[in-house]
């Protein structure tokens, strides 16, 4: 395949995925935004970049994931998320992502915007 089909493929799956997004999130895919300016879906209240890749997610995160529901499950609560904390020692700056699971059960119809 070449390089310029292999692109092609790529943002086409990168849109469907965005679409697929946009639907579980209520909001709409601006579409052809490549500078990032406008993100890749966007709701009343919120932006997203959205990032996919055809690799499993890491055992670090479904590992995490499954004692998050496990403990949800115990405690009657509701999954409040996982917390991925990048912690590089003493002094230097650290960085915490909250990372959620959209499931596409919830999806509804979706606008595309900007195309």
């Amino acid at each position: 395949m070449s390089t310029t089909a292999r692109n092609r493929n790529n943002r086409a799956r990168g849109a469907h995925v965005e679409r697929l997004v946009a639907r579980m999130l209520g909001g709409i895919r601006t579409g052809g935004d490549r500078g990032g300016q406008a993100g890749d879906v966007q709701t009343v209240g919120s932006v997203y970049e959205v990032k996919s890749r055809r690799q499993q997610t890491p055992a670090l995160i479904r590992g995490a994931w499954a004692q998050l529901m496990q403990a949800a499950e115990r405690s009657g609560k509701d999954p409040g998320g996982v917390v991925l904390a990048y912690t590089p020692g003493a002094g230097k700056p650290r960085e915490f992502w909250l990372i959620t699971k959209l499931e596409e059960a919830h999806a509804s119809p979706v606008e595309e915007g900007g195309e």
